[in-house]
C-alpha cells in the first residue's frame, strides 16, 4: 500500500454529513466507513442517490435471464436496487427516511449536463421522461439538467450539510463526473461545507488523502457493500477491492479540471 496523507476529519454529535451517489452502491464503495463513525458519533446523515442504476443491462440479463430487456425490466431493475441501497445503509445505521431517491437516468447524467438548459432527455432504457412518482421533490421536474440541479439545491438548503462527500471531477465514469458538475452548480462559488471528493472509475489523483477505518468500520462498510447482490453477482471483484480499511478523499477540486466525456464531446470546458 503506497504512502499517502491521512485525512483529518472532527466527527462530532454537530457533523451533518451528505454523500451523494451517482448509482446505488457508489456511496457505499467510497464513503460506507465514514458514514459509519458519523452514525456512531450521533452526527446526521443523508444519503442522495442520482439515479437508481437501472441502465446496468450487464445486470438486468442475468436477474431476468433474458437477451432483450424491455423498459419494465429495467425499471424492476432500478427498484431492486433501491431496495438494495435501504438494507446497505441500513446496515450502516441510516433509516430509509434519510435516503434520497431523485430518479435521474442512470447512462443519461452526462447528456443532461452536457444540454445543461431545458433540453429534455428520454432514457432509451426505461423510457422515462422525468422521474417516477414519488421522486420528484419539486413540480414539473423532467430529465433536463436544470432540473436536476434545482433538486440538488433543494435537498442542500433543507439538510444544511457540514461535509458533503462527492465524485471527484477526475472520475472516468460519465455519470460520475457529471455529478461532481451538477453538485458543485447547486453548492456555488462558495460552500459552506466542506467538500470531500471520490474516485470509484480511474486512477486515485496524487493528491488524495486516506480515512484510516477502525476494524469495527471496515467490517461494517463490509455487510453494506454485501448488501448489493445484483452488483456482487456480477462486479464482486472490482467491489470488494474498497473493502481495504480506508477511504480515499481528496478535499480541492483541480484547476482546470480534467475531462469529463459524454459520447464523444468533452462537457468539462468552463
Amino acid at each position: 500500500m503506497e504512502l499517502v496523507r491521512p485525512l483529518l476529519l472532527s466527527i462530532t454529535a454537530a457533523t451533518r454529513l451528505l454523500i451523494v451517489s451517482p448509482h446505488p452502491d457508489d456511496g457505499a464503495l467510497a464513503a460506507a466507513g465514514l458514514v459509519s463513525r458519523v452514525v456512531r458519533a450521533r452526527g446526521s446523515v443523508e444519503v442522495v442517490q442520482m439515479t437508481s442504476g437501472d441502465a446496468f443491462s450487464e445486470g438486468v440479463k442475468k436477474i431476468d435471464r433474458t437477451d432483450r430487456p424491455t423498459p419494465d425490466d429495467y425499471r424492476a431493475y432500478g427498484l431492486r436496487r433501491e431496495r438494495e441501497t435501504i438494507a446497505a445503509m441500513g446496515t450502516l445505521g441510516v433509516p430509509a427516511s434519510q435516503i434520497t431517491f431523485l430518479g435521474f437516468p442512470d447512462d443519461g447524467l452526462c447528456l443532461l449536463s452536457s444540454a445543461y438548459s431545458a433540453v429534455q432527455f428520454e432514457s432509451p432504457y426505461t423510457r422515462r421522461r422525468s422521474p417516477p412518482d414519488g421522486e420528484r421533490l419539486l413540480d414539473d421536474v423532467g430529465y433536463r439538467g436544470r432540473d436536476v440541479v434545482r433538486e440538488l439545491q433543494q435537498i442542500i438548503a433543507r439538510f444544511k450539510p457540514t461535509i458533503v462527500v462527492i465524485p471527484a471531477p477526475a472520475d472516468e465514469h460519465p455519470d460520475h463526473c457529471s455529478t461532481h458538475r451538477f453538485v458543485t452548480r447547486a453548492l456555488g462559488d462558495r460552500p459552506s461545507a466542506r467538500v470531500l471528493h471520490y474516485v470509484i472509475h480511474g486512477r486515485q489523483p496524487d493528491r488524495a488523502e486516506a480515512l484510516a477505518l477502525t476494524r469495527r468500520e471496515t467490517a461494517a462498510k463490509r455487510r453494506a457493500i454485501e448488501a448489493y447482490r445484483s452488483q456482487t453477482l456480477i462486479i464482486g471483484d472490482f467491489m470488494r477491492k474498497f473493502e481495504n480499511g480506508r477511504e480515499l478523499f481528496v478535499e480541492d477540486d483541480p484547476s482546470p479540471l480534467p475531462p469529463c466525456w459524454c459520447r464523444d464531446e468533452n462537457i468539462a470546458k468552463p
